[in-house]
């Protein structure tokens, strides 16, 4: 090798080194020390209420430590109030003072001393929620290379064996203008388990001591909602008269927070959820509710195709999901409220979508009124719209009663008359004509009898009725005047085919598709039929 080469070769490695200090190099792969390397962070952390003694000793704290464990010298458990959580970070442990420490060991259980603080440096209790937090320690004396566990776990000791669990995702809306209560809506997710619980109770606390409201002052105060279990989600509005914590009405202009306490049966624990977002009521609700309900009485099918509703939308229909038309029975249309609403199951109301233009529909065959029971006949109803909006629903007032009757009559048709228009010596010499009906839109269909003349004039609507199929000829409506030759086969009313040198009448019944009573024409003039 040349010289000239080996001194290349050498400037190349001291531009090498200067780029890539040697430090650097080394120290690939185990972290940077301020808490950002995957190996720094402990990836979980659980906590156990493990006694009945109300202080520290009843909490158990589980968590497995880095993988380099020499990169630490201790651990520090931090017990936080949860309304506070959000506000614990890096600096506050490192600044704080009220922690319990642990060093050494991989996986670590630490139970808490009877005199341990949160960091408010209050002592540790039941009937209050707290978030447990661990920091790794790298070097006693100082600060930098800490790290907080991005692990945390939630935890309310309880004086019982068990605590339930508390309900999640409370969520508040302002859905109306009554300027008190019935503006605000709770919704929250129910416990996945209900066996042990008791009920629900709805908080209303001004946002300015929610911060401070835990579950000793949740068992502690008499103004709260109670919502009993349904084994669903619970979503509703509280009443025009619910108070707040304080025991002043709810009202506009006033910034609230909502919490939940599940209350447990004998022998568990309550649990106090998180608070909701913080909501101020105000006058500013688009009004959702529908108005100028119409009920009409449409047809004689004897269930819901009778009834249409019509109705006038909302003005703006942005929050509309959709609308719910609910039958009431009358004598209970009074004590129809929007929480009955909002609890009628999808069989027994009848769904119509926005179509940004009032409504009108008619009800289907197997619409049920809100108990779950046939639309019919001869029974008073009210009806009710409900507006399903984006977390609000809104209920209409209610319609004027209406029975529905059998009250559309069906027209016979006129002017019958029979011709002999050709040789076959059968139905297919018989051409019958007649004018059809003036409304044709309850008409099903158009039936021929051809009667006998001794037997004509006993012949009505009864005995049509009962004429076996076979025994006359159909004929569709075609919206304009009929002019129908027979068959070959074709009988007369008593089953007799239909021949030369008989004398007959022809009558034409109109049969209904609505469900009343069909009706018959007068009968065409005499006539036989000859070769």
């Amino acid at each position: 090798m040349s010289k000239k080469l080996v001194r290349k070769l050498l400037l190349l490695g001291l531009v090498l080194l200067f780029i890539f200090p040697a430090h650097s190099i080394s120290a690939k792969g185990v972290g940077n020390g301020n808490g950002k390397g995957n190996s720094d962070l402990i990836p979980n952390i659980t906590a156990k209420d493990i006694g009945d003694n109300g202080d520290g000793r009843d909490l158990q704290v589980h968590f497995n430590v880095a993988r380099d464990k020499s990169k630490f010298d201790e651990y520090r458990i931090f017990v936080v109030r949860s309304s506070k959580a959000g506000e614990f970070d890096l600096d506050a442990a490192n600044s704080n003072k009220h922690h319990t420490t642990v060093s050494g060991g991989k996986n670590i259980k630490k139970t808490l001393a009877k005199d341990a603080k949160d960091t408010g440096g209050n002592l540790i209790t039941n009937d209050v929620a707290y978030t447990v937090f661990v920091l790794s320690v790298k070097d006693k004396g100082k600060t930098k290379g800490n790290v907080l566990s991005k692990a945390k776990k939630e935890i309310t000791l309880s004086g019982s064996e068990q605590s339930l669990p508390a309900v999640i995702d409370v969520k508040v809306a302002d859905i109306s203008n009554n300027g008190n209560a019935r503006d605000l809506h709770i919704s929250f997710s129910k416990l996945a388990e209900e066996k042990n619980l008791s009920e629900y109770r709805v908080f209303v606390v001004k946002s300015d001591k929610a911060q401070n409201f835990e579950l000793k002052q949740a068992k502690e105060n008499k103004h709260y909602t109670t919502i009993a279990k349904t084994g669903a989600n619970i979503a509703q509005s509280l009443a025009w008269n619910a108070t707040d914590t304080d025991g002043h009405t709810i009202k506009n202009d006033v910034s609230y927070k909502v919490f939940v306490m599940s209350v447990a049966k004998e022998g568990y624990g309550d649990a106090l959820s998180l608070p909701s977002s913080a909501i101020t009521l105000q006058n500013s609700v688009a009004d959702l509710k529908v108005t100028n309900i119409l009920v009409k009485d449409v047809a004689d099918f004897g269930d819901g195709r009778d009834l249409q509703v019509e109705f006038t939308v909302p003005r703006v229909e942005t929050n509309v999901v959709e609308y719910r038309v609910m039958v009431v029975p009358t004598n209970e249309a009074h004590n129809f409220s929007l929480q009955k609403a909002n609890l009628v199951t999808r069989t027994n109301y009848t769904a119509v979508k926005k179509a940004g233009a009032n409504l009108v529909t008619t009800l289907a065959s197997n619409a049920n009124d809100v108990n779950g029971n046939k639309v019919e006949m001869y029974k008073s109803y009210q009806v009710f719209v409900m507006t399903v909006g984006n977390g609000t629903n809104e209920l209409s007032n209610p319609s004027a009663a209406i029975t529905l009757w059998y009250n559309m009559s069906t027209e016979a048709v006129t002017n019958v008359a029979a011709a002999d228009v050709s040789n076959f010596g059968d139905g297919r010499d018989l051409q019958v004509s007649f004018t059809k009906v003036n409304d044709e839109t309850p008409i099903a269909e158009y039936r021929i009898f051809v009667v006998r003349a001794s037997d004509a004039n006993s012949f009505d609507l009864a005995k049509a009725n009962a004429v076996s199929v076979g025994n006359y000829t159909t004929v569709t409506k075609k919206g304009s005047n009929i002019s129908q030759i027979l068959a070959s086969n074709a009988r007369d009313v008593s089953g007799n085919l239909i021949e030369n040198s008989v004398v007959y009448k022809v009558f034409v019944m109109s049969v209904s598709g609505v469900g009343h009573s069909n009706a018959l024409s007068n009968p065409s003039g005499t006539f036989y039929l000859t070769k």
